[in-house]
């Protein structure tokens, strides 16, 4: 129960930050799951269901922050390269780790996407409403050629 009430994404965090919290978050709300999923007695059932809500509510704010650009350091498209790029690294190449100048973006946004496919599979409705954001950033990170995309081909070294 403690770990649900510390170390969570906070708005004004960097975007790696934010992803990472995002999927600790993920990490926790399938343990819930598994736990709540495979328990016999209705008394700890009914706690651990209450805790499983309470986890994919945070994770589900969380990210519902994220792709609705309510925390500062936004994700952007930038027409110059074809990629997302977080706002204060697109301005500022040390900022975020360089996500600017595309790197490690398979970190930053391999953090979000476990997050919202965890989010996707217990909450489904997260799919329809941000399904199309979060599969923008799995292009970014793992594009294929022979598929239409407006990322750049190659963003990892």
């Amino acid at each position: 129960q403690r770990d649900v009430t510390i170390a969570l994404p906070e708005p004004e965090e960097n975007i790696y930050g934010y992803g990472k919290q995002a999927a600790r978050l993920a990490q926790l709300a399938m343990i819930a799951h598994e736990l709540v999923s495979h328990s016999g007695d209705d008394d700890i059932e009914d706690g651990l269901a209450e805790l499983f809500n309470a986890t994919v509510d945070k994770l589900e704010d969380s990210l519902q922050t994220l792709f609705r650009r309510e925390n500062s350091d936004k994700l952007v498209y930038d027409a110059n390269l074809g990629g997302i790029v977080s706002t204060d690294g697109l301005f500022n190449t040390n900022a975020d780790f360089g996500n600017g100048r595309y790197n490690d973006h398979h970190f930053h946004y391999g953090y979000i996407l476990h997050a919202s496919a965890v989010l996707g599979k217990l909450r489904p409705s997260f799919v329809a409403e941000f399904g199309d954001l979060v599969d923008a950033l799995y292009m970014d990170v793992a594009f294929e050629s022979n598929i239409q995309s407006s990322s750049p081909a190659e963003v990892a070294f």
